[in-house]
Formats: C-alpha cells, sequence, structure tokens
C-alpha cells in the first residue's frame, strides 16, 4: 500500500504534515499495543476446524451486521473466489435474503455478533432455524464474545463457537474469525494474510512516514479547516467493498459526541462512497462547482491486462481511443479527475500494488491504524459506538409494546 500525497500539496504543508508524522510516532508507539486489533494472532482452532472439513461445503453463508460482515466481503472481493465454491453475505432484514437463508446441506452457516444479540442478526438466524433440516450443529458455527445469548446458545445446542476477543469491536475485528472462517472456507493463506498485517505494524514503529500516520495526520488537519467530508473514490472495482468497510470503520470510530475528557465536541468527518468511472457522472458537478468541505482520497489497485481497442472508420471522431485497453481508459480517467477535484479541493490516493493475501493484510491494519491514530489526534474513543444504542432501545420499545 502507497499512499500519495505530494502531487498536490505545496512544499510547506508536506513539510509540516511530515513533521506532525515525527511528533506522531513518538506518542503512537508508546501505546498502539494497547489496541486490540493490533494484537489478534492467527485462530488455530479456525483453520483446522475447516481444514478438517475441506470439501464438505461448496457454501458459505455469513450472517451478520456492520463489522460483522462488511470486513469479510472487503477479503472476499479482494482476492478471487476458487472454482466450485461461492459465498453469500445476510446484513439486512429484508425478504430479497430468503434464498440464502434457504437451508441447503452442502453450506456452512456463520453467524457473527460481537454482542451475541444484534436484533437483526438474531432476527435472521431464527428465520434460518426455522426452515432448518439437518442437524444445527453439523452445519452453524458462531463468532460471538465471551458473554451474551449467541454464546450461550451455541453452547447449549452444540454448535461450534470461536472467539471474538473482548477488546477488539466488530469493525476493527477483520483478523478474527469473522473475517478469517471466510477466508478458511475460501483457502486462502492465512499465514500470508498475517504477515501483512505484522509488516504494517512494523512499519508503524521504524518509518516516520508509514501510510497510518501520513494519513492521519491529513485527515485530522482538513477536519479543522472545515472539510467535514470524506470522499473515498474508488477506481477499482476488487477494492470497492473494502471502500465500504473503510466507510464503517471511519464513520463510526471518529463520529462523537463527547471527547475523552468529557468536554461536548460533536466531531467527526462523513466518509462518502464515490465509484470511478460511474460516478463521474453523478457526483463530480457537486464536488467541483458545490461546497468545498470535502478531501478526496482515491482508491485504485492494479489493473488487469486486457486487450488493445481498434477504432475503426466508423469511429473516426473517437481514434484517440485506439491503441489503449479499457483499463487504460479508465487510469487516464482516474489521474483527470484527481487533477480536476485538486484545483479546488485536497485529494490524496491509496494504491496497492498486487490483489494478494499479504496486500490485504497490509491495506486492512494501515486503515485501522489510521482510524485510531486519528482518533488519539481528535482526543476522542475511537473504539466505541455510543450513538447507535437508541435506535435499537427504540426498536425493542416499539416491538415490545406491537407499535408496528
Amino acid at each position: 500500500m502507497r499512499l500519495l500525497y505530494r502531487e498536490f500539496f505545496d512544499k510547506s504543508f508536506i513539510s509540516s504534515i511530515e513533521a506532525e508524522c515525527v511528533r506522531l510516532k513518538k506518542q503512537i508507539t508508546k501505546i498502539f499495543g494497547n489496541w486490540g486489533f493490533s494484537s489478534v494472532k492467527k485462530d488455530t482452532d479456525l483453520i483446522n476446524y475447516f481444514e478438517s472439513r475441506k470439501g464438505k461445503w461448496n457454501r458459505f453463508v455469513q450472517i451478520g451486521m456492520g463489522g460483522s460482515v462488511l470486513g469479510a466481503q472487503a477479503l472476499c472481493e479482494f482476492l478471487d473466489t476458487p472454482k466450485g465454491k461461492s459465498i453469500e453475505f445476510v446484513d439486512d432484514i429484508d425478504s430479497s435474503y430468503i434464498s440464502s437463508l434457504t437451508y441447503s446441506p452442502n453450506t456452512c452457516y456463520h453467524i457473527v455478533s460481537k454482542s451475541g444479540s444484534t436484533v437483526e442478526t438474531i432476527a435472521n438466524f431464527i428465520y434460518l432455524i426455522n426452515h432448518f433440516k439437518g442437524d444445527p450443529g453439523k452445519q452453524i458455527i458462531v463468532s460471538t464474545g465471551s458473554s451474551g445469548f449467541l454464546k450461550d446458545y451455541a453452547d447449549n445446542h452444540n454448535i461450534k463457537r470461536f472467539l471474538i476477543p473482548d477488546n477488539v469491536g466488530g469493525r476493527y475485528s477483520v483478523f478474527t474469525p469473522v473475517g478469517m472462517a471466510a477466508a478458511s472456507f475460501l483457502e486462502y493463506d492465512i499465514d500470508k494474510i498475517f504477515v501483512g498485517m505484522n509488516r504494517a505494524l512494523e512499519n508503524l514503529i521504524s518509518d516516520t512516514h508509514a501510510s497510518p500516520y501520513l494519513l492521519a495526520a491529513i485527515a485530522s488537519e482538513f477536519l479543522r479547516k472545515n472539510r467535514r467530508n470524506l470522499v473515498l473514490f474508488c477506481y477499482s472495482e476488487k477494492l470497492l467493498k473494502t471502500v465500504y468497510w473503510f466507510r464503517q470503520l471511519w464513520a463510526e470510530s471518529l463520529g462523537k459526541l463527547i471527547d475523552k475528557d468529557g468536554n461536548p465536541i460533536r466531531t467527526g468527518q462523513t466518509p462518502i462512497v464515490a465509484q470511478g468511472t460511474s460516478d463521474q457522472h453523478s457526483q463530480i458537478q457537486l464536488y467541483r462547482e458545490g461546497p468545498l468541505d470535502k478531501l478526496f482520497c482515491f482508491f485504485r489497485g492494479p489493473a488487469n491486462r486486457d486487450e488493445r481497442l481498434n477504432a475503426g472508420p466508423d469511429f473516426d471522431r473517437f481514434n484517440y481511443l485506439s491503441g489503449y485497453s479499457l483499463n487504460e481508459i479508465k487510469y487516464a480517467e482516474y489521474r483527470a479527475t484527481k487533477h480536476s477535484l485538486a484545483e479546488h479541493s485536497p485529494v490524496i490516493s491509496i494504491e496497492t500494488d498486487s490483489y494478494s493475501e499479504q496486500s490485504l493484510g497490509l491495506l486492512i491494519m494501515n486503515l485501522m491504524l489510521a482510524t485510531a491514530i486519528t482518533g488519539e489526534l481528535l482526543n476522542i474513543d475511537a473504539f466505541n459506538q455510543p450513538g447507535v444504542e437508541l435506535g435499537k432501545r427504540l426498536t425493542k420499545t416499539i416491538l415490545t409494546k406491537n407499535e408496528i
């Protein structure tokens, strides 16, 4: 992963950001070991479980909400799904998901909730159990915290249970069984994922200009300048789910009412997902001529090789496209869009060199570290989410009082 930040900023700004990174490194290297997600270890029990059942299932369905699904989706889109296997995610309570909840004997069902009581997850789980035709203990697995309804249910019904560490929040849980169960089913190289993850941690210790420091310093500086929206402009299809996962990570971690000292702060930077090139035709007008309240972060991975176009005489007006592949044309639009937005707004880019397990681990960990570091800069708790609790309580009240 590379964070490109020198393209559009002047020397004075670059110097100030790099000086801030020097200060940050001294601060963060003393405390990042206290962040639960930074010390997650490979779950050998999980890996052995799927190794012993290789060939038993060809379909995997993960049921959860938010961080219980998004990280796993990110890694499955980043890496290719092997032939003969399929994977589905249920992250809403909607009739369109019923087909994924239909019983099949070749399917492993993975129920995920850190708290063990997420209403939507439990509702979908109840639907699955109501229509289950086999032995749940032979096809259902559960990933949850050390206490809660799901833990008790799994233990009482002889369902295999994996632990989400208590000090790792859902949106930071990609390297726990939340993400690694799907990775194990798809036979990804878990060791290489952790090599990438640990490389990010090593860089944090050794490199003053490591990507997490740069991203945190730049984002927080522009937040202070009222750039309250972070547009995540993704130019790689295989990175799109990673961007959606990062949207949740950034929003839920940094949108806070009070700081660590109890002072009202109401801070945060709203992440907005845009997809290149399609959203050039739906959002650029706003971004170019609307409010100057945005920081743009572009995402791009390596392009697959594809054939070059040959515009014949019928396409004379477009002969400038001849000799270029579709991916090369997309790259030209990526560069052009960055330059057009940089006229009035700050622009940075995140690029990854390959779609490999190691690159995935590096990217995911770097983005988690950047988020946590930004929380330190804002003096907020980047690991809680008190703002989501009221909606949960009101939902329970409406259902309990039969107010539908």
